[in-house]
């Protein structure tokens, strides 16, 4: 029987290490280490061409949208023309198509795949004539119409594919190191300030695609936090309960159904286990 490190690096094309990885890291080392794991990986939602021909470079295929229907998840993307594309899990379940003259592709995922209340994990790779490209994201999809798919990001925030057009928390993340990050939306170049339990401000600015990401470290250790996120006036909040979760025995992921959203605790391609909590729209909003 293959081992849990054996079953990830199958199916998303990883090689296991023995070490973890923190959440908060410098974007130089996550960098540095994603890139020993997938050599020609680009970043987790890189532009829209996928290949420059002048220095041989293929771009990772990339996930647009996702759509929950009552019987599948509609899975899309864009990956270089006429490359092969494939949805693959630890468990051995694997989904493919080919992208067309585009180089848009769209996989139909049946939710019955799934337990009831378990997302599905999923490592995305493209074949260009026998030459992989592996996808920095495990796509995790969710029988919720408002977020129906998560992409979980070893080390850094998850992120969801909805539109930053909404100040508002999305993702939180953390892991046995005691780092947290904190994803979500904001106008545009607003600046936006975060506080870990009511001290320790960070301030940054939401970027151009009105995403902003935030790493927070605790002065002292807690199994329960509260994240505040100010933009102007707005204000959001999260109380995450940040104690570790032992995964069932033989499995690589486990969710939990939340008021206002979601938990994923999740075998990392390090072997570690990574905590991804995901807000629905509309929570955590203070009058």
């Amino acid at each position: 029987m293959k081992s849990l490190a054996e079953r990830l690096a199958f199916a998303f094309g990883r090689v296991p290490h023995t070490n973890r990885w923190p959440i908060v890291l410098a974007v130089s080392m996550v960098a540095g280490l994603v890139s020993a794991c997938a050599p020609k990986a680009n970043h987790p939602i890189p532009p829209a061409d996928v290949q420059s021909a002048q220095v041989g470079y293929l771009q990772a295929p990339r996930l647009t949208a996702t759509t929950l229907l009552d019987r599948s998840f509609s899975v899309k993307g864009s990956a270089a023309k006429g490359a092969r594309i494939r949805l693959s899990s630890p468990e051995g379940q694997a989904f493919g198509t080919t992208a067309d003259d585009q180089g848009v592709w769209q996989i139909d995922v049946p939710r019955s795949a799934a337990r009831p209340q378990q997302a599905l994990l999923f490592g995305l790779s493209e074949d260009i004539e026998g030459r992989i490209i592996q996808a920095e994201f495990y796509v995790a999809l969710l029988s919720d119409p408002q977020v129906p798919v998560v992409l979980l990001r070893a080390g850094t925030g998850a992120q969801t594919l909805a539109n930053g057009t909404v100040f508002a928390i999305t993702t939180a993340d953390f892991d046995s190191a005691g780092g947290l990050t904190v994803s979500g939306f904001a106008p545009a170049g607003k600046p936006i300030k975060a506080s870990l339990d009511g001290s320790g401000a960070i301030e940054t600015f939401a970027g151009q695609d009105g995403r902003f990401s935030l790493g927070l470290a605790p002065s002292t250790p807690a199994v329960a936090r509260q994240i505040e996120i100010q933009s102007g006036i707005d204000q959001r909040t999260l109380s995450l309960d940040v104690s570790a979760h032992r995964l069932p025995a033989g499995t690589l992921a486990d969710t939990t159904r939340l008021v206002g959203g979601w938990r994923i605790d999740w075998t990392t391609p390090s072997g570690g286990v990574q905590t991804t909590y995901i807000q629905s729209p509309k929570a955590g909003v203070k009058p």
